[in-house]
């Protein structure tokens, strides 16, 4: 079919390409396009590949200025398969092309404006479109417009856009909040294997929202997503292989390391605890501060916790004991119930600098959060909570 020099041109870009929006893998088919659009694709496609072999330097020297004057000529005769791997190249600096995001913005923008009837790349162009105005990127920051641009992209059948229009569905960023919609645009592109939309998918079944509640379904979503480079998923995976009916520690331990390692601050706090408690794996004081640490120094009030954790049980070895109460005082200022009464008791026992009065207040916190502890305590000293 002669529709195969279209695909043939996009598998010549992409392996220097990243910018899956507008380049869907799923090359629109033959089948779907009326016999004047086949005909025209097919035209576009075979200048596109002579400017591809100048970038690429595929029949000799690489000719990178020749291969854009030749795109940009075609892109000025509405050629759609040149306009939107223009935008592409501009956009990834493809081909030793200096970024441009102006550039990579505008050639987009054009062919999402000038699109034929039935063009199979505006949906990828509207895709990439919306996703820079969700994130401020080259553009101002518009969640109306985001939302527009990618509801055009998901009913035009872009994969892409049916994934991030299903996010905004499900946080109702620029449209009303509706998680039964977002699951029907989120689905799609999940079984196909989209990572961002097995993630989203995954934590819709986790709370029951727009779907029944489903544990094991999204345990499914999230480990598929995570087996694709998703931290955020591996984290809800160690998660649910943790507290869920279908539990496995060991399993738990693999996807908290892969998404520790990769910087996720909550998988950092789980890998530690898991370290510190024995939890899939050995125990193992000085491993379990060295991911707790991290994850208390980028905020994390239960992780700070933890830290004065593995003073107690190491005796002092993993963490110094000054270390342990500059953490534990930051867990409680945080509003740490747990560690506003551990606080208040050492203040009490004179561990750390502070008054009676000192202690009490830092019960009354505690009791005021629910801690059971805290209240008994203000009992025991006869204060009233």
């Amino acid at each position: 079919m002669k529709y195969l020099a279209a695909a043939a041109a996009l598998a010549w870009a992409g392996p220097a390409l990243s910018q899956t929006a507008p380049l869907s893998a799923d090359v629109p088919s033959a089948a779907r396009m009326s016999p004047e659009l086949l005909a025209a694709t097919e035209r576009e496609a075979g200048p596109v590949l002579v400017a591809l072999e100048k970038l690429g330097g595929g029949k000799g020297a690489r000719d990178t200025a020749g291969g854009l004057r030749l795109l940009r000529e075609e892109a000025g005769k509405n050629n759609e398969l040149a306009t939107i791997l223009l935008g592409a190249i501009y956009g990834d600096g493809a081909y030793g092309v200096p970024r441009d995001s102006a550039e990579n913005i505008r050639w987009y923008r054009r062919l999402f404006d000038g699109a034929r009837p039935g063009s199979p790349w505006r949906g990828g162009a509207a895709a990439a479109l919306g996703t820079y105005y969700m994130r401020g990127e080259g553009v101002a920051r518009d969640d109306a417009e985001a939302a527009r641009l990618l509801k055009i992209a998901a009913e035009a059948g872009d994969k892409e856009g049916m994934t991030w229009y299903g996010i905004v569905l499900a946080s109702g960023r620029g449209v009303p909040l509706d998680h039964a919609a977002a699951v029907r645009w989120l689905t799609p592109p999940a079984e196909g294997g989209d990572r961002a939309a097995m993630t989203m998918l995954g934590f819709l079944y986790e709370r029951g929202d727009g779907v029944p509640r489903d544990p094991a379904r999204a345990l499914q979503l999230h480990r598929a997503a995570a087996d694709k480079g998703s931290n955020l998923s591996a984290t809800r995976a160690a998660l649910l292989l943790l507290t869920g009916t279908d539990q496995d520690p060991k399993l738990a331990f693999h996807y908290a390391g892969i998404a520790a390692a990769g910087g996720e601050s909550d998988a950092m706090a789980i890998f530690g605890v898991m370290h510190l408690n024995g939890i899939g794996t050995p125990v193992n004081h000085e491993e379990a501060v060295r991911w707790l640490r991290p994850a208390a120094e980028k905020g994390d009030a239960a992780a700070m916790l933890e830290l004065v954790y593995a003073f107690a049980r190491s005796q002092g070895k993993a963490v110094p004991q000054a270390e342990a109460y500059v953490w534990l005082q930051k867990s409680a200022d945080l509003g740490n119930p747990q560690a506003m009464f551990l606080l208040a008791g050492s203040i009490e026992r004179g561990f750390v600098p502070g008054t009676r009065d000192d202690a009490i207040g830092w019960y009354r916190k505690a009791a005021a959060k629910g801690d059971t502890k805290a209240v008994d305590a203000l009992k025991r000293l006869g204060v009233a909570p």
